[in-house]
Order: structure tokens, then sequence, then C-alpha cells
């Protein structure tokens, strides 16, 4: 209408490895085995990290019919990002985010309860980092110490580093490691959570954005959210999320 037509950001998909079937059985396989330990649902975890950006235009806009590109204005601000390490049991329970940005230190600020903040250098999940999640966020949970654990992760470096095994051996957890390409269909963090999750942040940064009287740069550009701001934004959208999303995501 009007030579106006709804606009779309579009991403490539994830290819599925050609043996992925198998690869899929044998995780399964070593899932039925492991249970045999009988773990409790509140002891079966899954953690993974995801980026959020300091700038979040929206997907989707209005432009002109046949249109080779359509420019969205921003704050600048899209290659700005942190990294969240979220965390979930099989019973629904959720973990307290673990928040790394990408510093040498944190300024002291009045960041919100609930929320655990970290800062490395490039801004991602090391392994002394992992280390130091285990400690603060997985060990701290209901029946940590009694019960025997198990955590699946994705093939990231940070993830299988001897200190960080050492460390799960440590809390009697045991690890399920998901074979590379496969979190799409194997890692219900990717299958059902993330997702929404960032949909909640997009849209508390679009409510944001809306309320205007922002400050400006000197070269008269909208200055990007604080930290403390994007920590609030990124507790308020875990808090959103229900716990039986993340127990069909177990399903799944």
């Amino acid at each position: 209408r009007n030579g106006l037509c709804l606009r779309r950001c579009t991403t490539l998909c994830q290819r599925l490895p050609v043996d992925y079937e198998n690869k899929v059985c044998e995780f399964h396989c070593f899932v039925i085995r492991i249970r045999e330990k009988k773990f409790l649902l509140s002891q079966f975890g899954n953690a993974n990290q995801t980026a959020i950006k300091f700038g979040m235009a929206r997907n989707s806009t209005v432009g002109l019919k046949g249109a080779r590109s359509v420019h969205v204005r921003t704050m600048g601000a899209k290659k700005q990002r942190c990294t969240v390490m979220l965390a979930v049991t099989a019973d629904g329970r959720k973990l307290l985010p673990f928040v790394i940005f990408k510093r040498k230190t944190l300024h002291k600020g009045t960041f919100p309860a609930g929320i655990h903040i970290r800062a490395q250098e490039k801004g991602w999940m090391s392994a002394q980092l992992m280390v130091n999640w285990l400690k603060t966020v997985w060990r701290r949970r209901p029946g940590a110490l009694l019960l025997p654990l198990l955590l699946v992760l994705d093939r990231f470096r940070g993830h299988i580093d001897k200190d960080v095994r050492r460390q799960m051996s440590e809390l009697r957890t045991d690890i399920g490691v998901i074979s590379g390409g496969l979190t799409p269909v194997l890692q219900p963090l990717d299958v059902s959570v993330n997702k929404p999750f960032k949909d909640n942040v997009r849209q508390l940064y679009a409510e944001w954005m809306a309320a205007g009287n922002h400050d400006l740069t000197p070269t008269r550009k909208i200055r990007r959210p604080t930290i403390d701001m994007l920590c609030r934004w990124i507790l308020e959208a875990w808090i959103l999320i229900t716990p039986e999303v993340i127990i069909c995501s177990f399903k799944k």
C-alpha cells in the first residue's frame, strides 16, 4: 500500500552436521546411561552464554517496495555487547544471571541484586570465569552439595578446560558435552529460552528509547544505556521467563 512494505532483517540458519542424527542418538544414549544415577530434575541443568548488545534496533521496519537495502537509524552501539551466562534446571528453576562486560574493571555503580557481574578484557567466558561461575552460581543451588549433578554444556573450550573439569569433579557434577553444530536441537536454552529472553530485553530497550529525554554525545548521538541499566533489563527479562517454558525446553 502506498508503495511501502514491511522489511525484516534476515539471518542464515545454522547448518546441522551431515551425520547429526547419529550424534543426536549418541547424546541421548549418554543421557540415558548417566540417568542411572537417578538424578532429580532439580539436579539436571543446562548453561550457555548469549550476547546482549547495548544497541538493539528492531528486526523489522517500513521501507519502499523493491528497495535493495533499508537504512535503520541506531545510536551506533550495535557492536558493543556483553555476554550473559544463563542456566536452568529441568524442574523449571532459573539460576542467577552471570554477566560479563568487555572491560578491565567495573565502576562502582548501583547494580541490582540477584545478578552476578564480572569484567573481562575480551568480554567473553574464559575458563577462569567458568570456574568462578561454578563456585558462585552452580554450587549455591538447593541440594547442590548433597546430590549427584548433571550439567549439559556446549563444546566451547572454556567449558572443557582441565581446571573447569577439576572444579566440576569437586562439586560431584557430571558434564554432558554437546557436539559442535547440534546446540539448536539438543540444548534446552537454545531450543526454547534464549529467544524469548532476548525479545524481553529488546522490548525493555524499545520502551526506553520511546520514553525520550536521552543524554547525547558531543556528536549529537544518543548515549548508549549504562551498565547498571542493562543489568536491570537483563534481570527483568530473565524474571519474565516462566518455569513452564523451561520445563518444555528439556522435553524437546
